[in-house]
């Protein structure tokens, strides 16, 4: 189950195993960014996450859990048109 405890390299853990994958939506995503220096841009992105596929009966955090993420980039981009 997801929080019981797991090994791998020697090392005891809880969560997802090793090796598995999640797959998201995020619709109506919002991306602000501002530059605050030459070589850095602060940035926020909100969104609604959903599941593609219904997450296994009794597993995962408790509905009303709040998650915070630190996300590292790299974005590679083409401009489409003027508003893009």
């Amino acid at each position: 189950m997801y929080n019981s405890l797991k090994t791998y390299n020697n090392k005891i853990y809880s969560g997802m195993k090793i090796g598995n994958s999640h797959h998201w939506n995020y619709k109506n995503g919002k991306w602000y960014e501002t530059k605050k220096t030459p070589d850095r841009w602060d940035f926020k992105f909100n969104c609604l996450k959903t599941r593609i596929s219904p997450a296994p009966t009794n597993t995962g955090a408790a509905i009303k859990t709040k998650f915070h993420w630190y996300i590292i980039a790299d974005q590679i981009a083409t401009k489409i048109n003027n508003n893009s």
